[in-house]
């Protein structure tokens, strides 16, 4: 009888490529990292970890591709991150040791567009609150109200006015719902979730510039920034109603309503006749 021997079966090599727009312009470049990867997931969060350390103002934007819009019913797919704005890693997060990733997201500052949408997954599946560094859709439906060329605040739009007409292939993201998490992905949903890290990363300073120009930095830093984190936290949470005080001040405001226009029809029943006006045909 032939000698059988156990053989290790090969993994896969680790998925590198390039992000380009639809007309083939080049974004940046991204690697891949699934379950077995977390040395490297870990190796990238140290660099990141330290390199915040020696300079606070160091961010990292992130994006998640998700199976729907709720939380509490879906789950986290794709996790893209940049630290560059030319190089993002997009790991998948089932399976994996995500240790140092969730110490990365308790330290350093992040930043997404609409990242109160993210905000709201990171803490109910991975139960971490992240400081918010920057969120480009809010921020440049600050710096450009009432002037942005299409009216549209979304990704698609922001690339091609803000990064000199980059035309971003948004269909991808119908890929990505309903998807059961253990599914394998292609290279364009990969490249697709980096992009969006990538993008953002590459936004940020330009918009940074443009509401300092306007001096709207302060507004941003003091009002619109903090509230992104109450808003997340509210709409995750929900708000604690007090109901009795609730029916109490229904009740009183219906009486005195009652009251007010009870007192407008008396005024009009006071009035004469021939003291209101009436219009000639």
């Amino acid at each position: 009888m032939a000698d059988v021997t156990q053989v290790e079966p090969i993994k896969p090599p680790r998925r590198c490529g390039e992000v380009r727009d639809k007309q083939g312009v080049l974004i940046g470049r991204y690697i891949y990292l699934a379950a077995g990867d977390e040395d490297l997931l870990a190796q990238f969060c140290d660099s990141w970890l330290k390199t915040y350390e020696n300079d606070n103002r160091f961010f990292l934007t992130f994006d998640l591709e998700t199976t729907g819009l709720d939380p509490l019913n879906g789950d986290i797919l794709l996790c893209s991150v940049c630290w560059d704005g030319k190089n993002s890693i997009v790991f998948r997060p089932q399976g994996m040791d995500l240790t140092r990733w969730l110490e990365v997201l308790r330290t350093i500052p992040v930043a997404n567009q609409n990242i109160k949408f993210d905000l709201k997954w990171v803490y109910h599946h991975w139960k971490v609150y992240s400081y918010v560094h920057f969120d480009t859709m809010v921020a440049s439906q600050m710096a450009w109200a009432g002037c942005m060329e299409g009216k549209k605040f979304d990704l698609k739009n922001l690339a091609d006015q803000i990064l000199r007409g980059l035309k971003l292939d948004k269909t991808i993201r119908e890929n990505f719902i309903s998807r059961n998490a253990n599914t394998q992905f292609t290279d364009d949903e990969i490249a697709y979730s980096a992009s969006d890290a990538i993008i953002t990363h590459l936004m940020i300073p330009l918009i940074k510039l443009r509401l300092a120009n306007m001096q709207l930095m302060d507004l941003w830093e003091e009002v619109e920034r903090p509230l992104i984190e109450i808003l997340a936290r509210s709409e995750y949470r929900g708000v604690l109603i007090d109901e009795e005080k609730v029916r109490e001040m229904y009740e009183t405001r219906t009486r005195e309503l009652v009251r007010m226009s009870d007192a407008l029809q008396n005024t009009f029943l006071e009035i004469p006749d021939d003291k209101i006006g009436r219009a000639h045909v």
